[in-house]
């Protein structure tokens, strides 16, 4: 399925070719679901093995965005802690945010690690934000952790304000990336147009050009040669 909220053109005078393209916005209600199952598809192929969630205390002076801004930063500190802690040369790790019902963040992470003292960590978030209830589950099976990237990875991202959705550690990875590419455009000149394809269409035809379409992914435009070449928009 293409959201068809943009569209690519290449040609000139008498011909044109337009291929519909996905804003691969998480918005967007075409292409949120394939954002969702390529960061489900992400998680699980880091072969997590624990699933921590840090909590933010809601307060009246703090805004979700600020909360969100200290959780990252926690995690940061909380991180390079249990690093120095276990002696560990890297800690990988996938972090996602979500929203509780009033809206509030938390920040669910999947790690791949040894075990980790959970007070440990209370007593930090404590000592950071004031903020000690922290969850810790160990994810011992394959089944369980594809469930818990499911469920708690996949469910509802969150963005606050201008932090990520979700980041990872650059060693998370250990599964090759299975998830197909967008195709990139074939070479030459091409325009992108904010329409869809088949608004483009609509005004090819309305301009006297003969098209076809082969789905909702391709068309092709071409004016008849007993059209004389004159100023005729190509766009939407």
């Amino acid at each position: 399925m293409y959201c068809q909220s943009q569209t690519a053109v290449k040609g000139l005078g008498r011909e044109f070719v337009a291929i519909s393209l996905r804003c691969r916005s998480w918005t967007c209600p075409d292409c949120a679901e394939q954002r969702r199952n390529e960061l489900i598809a992400e998680a699980i192929d880091g072969k997590p093995n624990k699933f921590l969630t840090l909590t933010s205390r809601r307060r009246e002076e703090a805004s979700p965005i600020a909360a969100a801004r200290e959780l990252s930063r926690c995690w940061r500190i909380v991180r390079k802690r249990l690093m120095r802690r276990y002696k560990w040369k890297s800690l990988p790790f996938l972090a996602v945010f979500e929203a509780t019902k009033l809206g509030w963040p938390h920040l669910h992470i999947l790690l791949r690690c040894d075990f980790i003292d959970v007070r440990l960590v209370s007593q930090w978030m404590e000592e950071l934000i004031g903020a000690p209830v922290v969850w810790l589950e160990a994810l011992e099976q394959q089944t369980k952790a594809a469930r818990y990237c499911s469920k708690y990875v996949g469910k509802d991202s969150q963005k606050f304000g201008t932090s990520k959705r979700y980041w990872r550690s650059q060693d998370w990875r250990v599964v090759p990336k299975r998830h197909k590419k967008e195709k990139q455009l074939p070479p030459g000149d091409w325009l992108r147009l904010p329409c869809s394809i088949a608004s483009w269409c609509r005004d090819m035809s309305a301009n006297g050009f003969q098209v076809t379409m082969d789905g909702m992914r391709f068309a092709h435009a071409l004016l008849p040669e007993e059209w004389r070449l004159s100023d005729m928009g190509s766009g939407c």
